[in-house]
């Protein structure tokens, strides 16, 4: 799985700031949130891929250009993007650990050109 239910707030959190979502969601959403946490297994294992805003965004624009994601920023906006996700997923990582029975961080530093699927 890309995300869990445990790390879904850090979107939410970026796009309310971003005026995307409106603030006055974020009621309902904290009161969905915690029903779903309430009643959703814990993950036994979490693994959390990090690498360099750079090496993130290069990824990301081979798969938009290869047709594997849909393009949605590119750019100097996708690395500001990611960047801030980068960060939020750092500052989550602090309290990841707790989330589940296992947990490990792995640094992903280059750019593949053709990886193995």
């Amino acid at each position: 799985m890309e995300r869990s239910l445990f790390e879904d707030s850090l979107f939410f959190e970026y796009y309310v700031k971003r005026g995307s979502i409106p603030v006055q969601l974020a009621e309902a959403y904290d009161a969905t949130r915690r029903f779903l946490a309430a009643t959703a297994p814990f993950p036994t294992l979490i693994v959390h891929l990090r690498a360099t805003p750079e090496v993130l965004c290069a990824r990301l624009e081979a798969a938009q250009e290869a047709g594997e994601r849909p393009k949605e920023l590119s750019g100097e906006a996708l690395l500001a993007y990611v960047t801030e996700m980068n960060d939020a997923y750092s500052k989550w990582s602090l309290a990841a650990p707790s989330l589940c029975d296992r947990y490990a961080e792995f640094d992903v530093i280059e750019v593949q050109e053709n990886p193995a699927r």
